[in-house]
């Protein structure tokens, strides 16, 4: 519809030019008047709020910035936006202060500290801007999809009445910043709490009771030691496996409590995010393929096919959830592994800038999660029929008419740089990638034990080892 003009209603207007006023203050800017001419469309004050909002974004990299769009400038305002940040983490002394305030022992879960408040309103303000331009903006309006309609925010604009469409889409956006913006208490995304096993009882179950041997599998089998040899699978099941559950339930709460004894807002902040480092380094697989396809080409020279990956994969979640194979495959948690993957891992794929849009799903939704395995497929199918909006170079569709045929050019689903890189340079990656693993597993071993407290009775959430 690119002669359509969307017409944004008064109320939606003054929350929006609320949210970007708000980012002006926390930028020490004193143009207000940048709001208004934002809301007009000038395209000046629309490039410095989209940079604005990435630059006061705390878990943005200004390494990664591109210095053509993102030069000094924006790390000198970068550090006025930040200037307030009190810094997220549940330090000890944070611990016992919040105790004696409010004579309670326990804290509840997802409640965020000082700084995960400050953190999540920058969040909220963040994704009721995007959304609001992703909604009136022609080029960046993908195809109506399943997906789209569960993430929301985005237009969907039918010949009928594309302005219905356009305010049906602020109204969306609009009850999500009223839910989460002030909010005392996080989340982990709509689906992103498959992360949280700590604070969400369905993955706390399925960490439990179904993802011992899934991950054994990789740990044992597919991942190596630094010294080139495998841990077994026994051995993993015993060691690496409840070491990785209890850093997942440790760092993949909504704010954790962190190690140390943090006293400054950046410590703060510094120990939070090595913590969810450590978690990520520690994951058995990679965020390009499976554990087995990186196994497969580690002594095959190239990938298997994505069948034969696939049926990996789902041999392995029969054997740490039989009701895949009592259920044909279509159990709610088999479902979502399997059916997911490719959908996941392409989210996981895109850069910085497309993971704000799509943040909702969580960066590792393809795990497990019991009650989303009836939207397995249909996510798929969405994430296939989006892939042409991105950038070639992210693409990563699922490879149909050349499933059952093994290699790198064939792989389609694992990112294009990784999948053409040469053999020798490709092991040295992985290489280090497998030795950053090894020593994020042995710094967990360390550090877990030893973390704050943030209920009565100590860690309930701590796998015991066998």
């Amino acid at each position: 519809m690119p002669d359509f003009v969307p017409q944004t209603p008064d109320h939606h207007r003054e929350m929006i030019r609320n949210a970007v006023l708000e980012e002006i203050r926390r930028a020490q800017v004193q143009d207000y008047g940048l709001a208004d001419r934002f809301l007009e469309g000038n395209p000046a004050a629309v490039n410095w709020v989209k940079n604005a909002l990435r630059s006061g974004d705390p878990d943005s990299d200004p390494a990664s910035w591109d210095p053509q769009s993102m030069g000094p400038e924006w790390q000198e305002l970068r550090q006025k936006q930040l200037a307030g940040f009190a810094g997220r983490g549940w330090s000890q002394d944070r611990i016992d202060q919040w105790r004696a305030a409010n004579n309670a022992y326990s804290i509840p879960d997802r409640l965020l500290t000082d700084g995960g408040r400050q953190a999540n309103d920058w969040q909220a303000n963040r994704e009721l801007i995007d959304g609001y331009l992703k909604a009136r903006t022609p080029a960046a309006k993908p195809k109506s999809s399943f997906r789209d309609a569960m993430l929301g925010g985005t237009a969907m604009y039918t010949k009928e009445n594309p302005q219905r469409d356009y305010e049906n889409s602020l109204n969306t956006l609009a009850e999500e910043y009223k839910r989460k913006h002030g909010s005392q208490y996080g989340e982990s995304g709509w689906s992103g709490f498959m992360d949280n096993p700590a604070e969400y009882t369905v993955p706390g179950i399925i960490d439990h009771a179904f993802d011992r041997g899934y991950h054994a599998f990789d740990f044992g089998w597919f991942n190596e030691r630094s010294d080139g040899t495998n841990k077994g699978f026994w051995n993993a099941l015993v060691d690496d496996v409840p070491n990785y559950l209890n850093l997942r339930r440790a760092a993949g709460q909504v704010e954790p409590a962190i190690p140390g004894s943090p006293k400054t807002p950046d410590e703060h902040e510094a120990a939070t995010k090595s913590l969810r480092q450590m978690l990520t380094d520690a994951n058995p697989r990679t965020s390009d393929a499976t554990a087995f396809d990186d196994y497969y080409r580690r002594n095959n020279s190239h990938y298997p096919s994505y069948l034969g990956s696939t049926g990996v994969e789902f041999a392995k979640n029969i054997f740490s959830d039989p009701s895949i194979l009592a259920t044909g495959g279509m159990s709610g948690a088999g479902a979502l592994k399997i059916a997911t993957g490719p959908a996941m891992k392409t989210i996981r794929g895109l850069p910085l800038r497309w993971h704000h849009a799509l943040h909702p799903l969580g960066h590792e939704l393809g795990e497990e999660a019991t009650m989303y395995g009836a939207l397995a497929v249909p996510m798929t199918m969405a994430s296939e029929a989006d892939q042409a909006q991105y950038p070639e170079e992210y693409q990563r569709p699922v490879p149909f008419g050349r499933l059952w045929e093994p290699g790198n050019d064939a792989r389609t689903d694992i990112p294009k740089a990784v999948r053409e890189m040469p053999q020798t340079d490709w092991l040295k990656r992985d290489q280090a990638i497998q030795k950053k693993r090894e020593e994020a597993n042995d710094a967990a071993r360390k550090v877990v034990p030893s973390l704050p407290n943030k209920k009565m009775f100590g860690n309930l959430n701590v796998t015991p080892t066998f």
